[in-house]
């Protein structure tokens, strides 16, 4: 149960009661060899300071504790999925739109956020660029708005998209995609698509997705929709944008353009 109290890296608890398990560690990190474990970065395990970085992960690894650097590889291989990035596990870690809540009302950081359909036509939009095999979790219900007698009972309470957005978002997709400046910085030949990361900043740790990491650029590419391109820096200010660059600066030692698109023109 080393780490608990947020010594070393501060990770949170792996085996904790309260955090939901990751892969169980199986007794040796991800670059040792000959089936012993033996740690060849210079990573402590978690909460130990000092000694010899090998000898402390091996004798950690009898009870089935991770070293520090190996931790954190299994938090990345959880984060890559929605449900734990969004859910429990990812809850552990703070990020960029937890800013407004600390600037405003901290007391409401961690306050269940009302359904809003702008999340989901906008997690839609990203999907069907960044990872269209996976649209299939996107429930698609052809009425003209969330106010018909079809909508709400076919919904059963989930925020649904509506046929007329998807073909919308759709057209909004190959427009962006035709724009050659964009659609190099969003497809290029070295690029990777909701890439998550966790970087400690001022003794707490954060986490963030990249949507795009484009290594031949040395970019990271966010896509953004809006209602009104001409009013997106004031978007910008409203969502935090300038803390989001910092913090996925930080990340992914890149720096952070936006790739935005007006949803009406």
């Amino acid at each position: 149960r080393a780490g608990r109290k947020g010594r070393g890296l501060g990770l949170p608890p792996l085996l904790g009661e309260r955090a939901p398990q990751p892969p169980q560690h199986r007794g040796f990190c991800a670059r040792s060899f000959d089936g012993r474990h033996r740690c060849a970065h210079p990573a402590y395990p978690l909460g130990q300071r000092g000694g010899d970085a090998a000898a402390l992960c091996r004798a950690q690894s009898r009870r089935a504790i991770p070293c520090a650097r190996c931790a954190i590889q299994e938090y990345l291989k959880l984060l890559t999925q929605d449900e734990h990035y969004y859910g429990e596990i990812g809850k552990q870690f703070l990020s960029n739109s937890n800013i407004s809540s600390l600037l405003t009302n901290p007391l409401e950081m961690n306050a269940v956020q009302a359904p809003n359909p702008n999340f989901v036509i906008g997690g839609y939009f990203h999907t069907s660029i960044l990872e269209p095999e996976k649209l299939s979790k996107y429930k698609i219900i052809n009425t003209t708005t969330r106010n018909t007698s079809v909508y709400k009972e076919q919904s059963k309470g989930e925020m649904c998209l509506l046929q007329h957005e998807v073909d919308n978002l759709q057209a909004l997709k190959e427009k962006m995609l035709a724009n050659y400046a964009c659609e190099t910085l969003i497809r290029g030949f070295n690029v990777e698509y909701e890439v998550p990361g966790i970087i400690e900043i001022n003794n707490v740790l954060w986490k963030g997705k990249a949507d795009i990491l484009n290594h031949d650029e040395g970019l990271i590419v966010d896509l953004k929709t809006t209602s009104n391109l001409h009013d997106f820096s004031y978007s910008a200010k409203k969502y935090n944008y300038d803390s989001q660059a910092y913090i996925y600066k930080k990340l992914f030692n890149y720096d952070l353009i936006f790739i935005a698109i007006d949803k009406k023109t």
